[in-house]
């Protein structure tokens, strides 16, 4: 994530990097894209542990206050 992060500040993209560690995870997105977020961009899949969460990314995607992208994260 650093590295993407580095990599669109040096085009010019204001960017941050922020990762929900507990609570409901849709709930905690929907409240930070609340702040006023061109973007979200978004890693998959969502876990928690080990537990994989299946109805996070449409939640957010229904409620979302901005567009949001959702990419596969590196191996």
């Amino acid at each position: 994530m650093e590295a993407l992060q580095k990599r669109a500040q040096a085009a010019g993209v204001a960017c941050a990097v922020k990762t929900v560690t507990g609570g409901h995870i849709a709930e905690e997105i929907l409240k930070e894209a609340a702040q006023g977020y061109d973007l979200l961009v978004m890693s998959r899949p969502f876990q928690r542990g080990l537990e994989v969460v299946r109805d996070a990314p449409s939640a957010i995607l229904k409620a979302a206050p901005c567009d949001v992208l959702f990419v596969r994260r590196e191996p």
